[in-house]
């Protein structure tokens, strides 16, 4: 988590010094007082949003058993497991949790974890029928910086849309400023955030009344937000 905000941190300052203090102060919140895990839900329905993401040679299918992936792919995922966070083994073997792939001419560039509702118990909202839970994507370093990203989280929803899936719920930490664009770009409805204290421990649910566009909390001033928010 530290390497990630360290990458998040040199490329806001590459975009200027005001995104710079905004990205230095949720990073700083995040790893000194309290850890924030910001709740979106999207309708299927709404998605309009185009596949930006132009690798020649990609492609993407689901798989149900690490044996659907090539012996190459699969030791990649064991040698990188402990400087990469991707994921575990158990979550498809044991846990039965949703795995779509990314591959750019058979080579591994990405994977989305899924769960389903009735996986779901542990989350921060009670997440209803028809509703995947997005549990986490990786882009590995060969292939980030091209929007791989919003491509793999978008072509999974599709796929899972023409299954019969109505709403696709997620999270991201407050100091995630990519996930938080994607979440952004995907039309998503921001729902809240669940707060944990880093002295207390203490985790606190903080919904809104009436659930906002993504778009719309991104627009608000960084130190005004928290009050507006409870206006809402």
């Amino acid at each position: 988590m530290k390497r990630q905000k360290v990458i998040l941190l040199q490329s806001a300052w590459k975009k200027g010094y005001v995104i710079f203090l905004k990205q230095f102060i949720r990073s700083v919140r995040d790893s000194f007082w309290s850890k924030r895990q910001m709740i979106y839900s999207i309708d299927l329905e709404t998605i309009r949003a185009p596949d930006m993401c132009d690798i020649q040679g990609l492609s993407y299918r689901r798989i149900s058993d690490w044996s659907e992936l090539s012996e190459e792919n699969y030791n990649f995922l064991k040698d990188i497991r402990e400087t990469i966070n991707w994921g575990d083994f158990s979550w498809l073997t044991e846990h039965e949790y949703g795995l779509w792939v990314a591959e750019v001419k058979g080579k591994l560039a990405a994977i989305e974890w899924w769960r389903f509702p009735e996986q779901s118990f542990d989350f921060f909202i009670k997440i209803p029928k028809n509703t995947d839970l997005h549990w986490q994507t990786t882009v590995f370093p060969e292939f980030r910086g091209q929007k791989l990203l919003e491509a793999v989280m978008l072509s999974l929803m599709k796929y899972r849309k023409s299954e019969g899936v109505e709403f696709y719920s997620g999270s991201c930490r407050d100091f995630n400023t990519t996930s938080r664009r994607v979440f952004v770009e995907l039309g998503s409805l921001y729902l809240g955030y669940a707060e944990t204290n880093k002295l207390t421990k203490k985790e606190t649910w903080r919904p809104l009344e009436t659930p906002i566009p993504a778009a719309e909390l991104e627009a608000l001033p960084l130190l005004f937000r928290k009050t507006k928010l409870k206006q809402s």
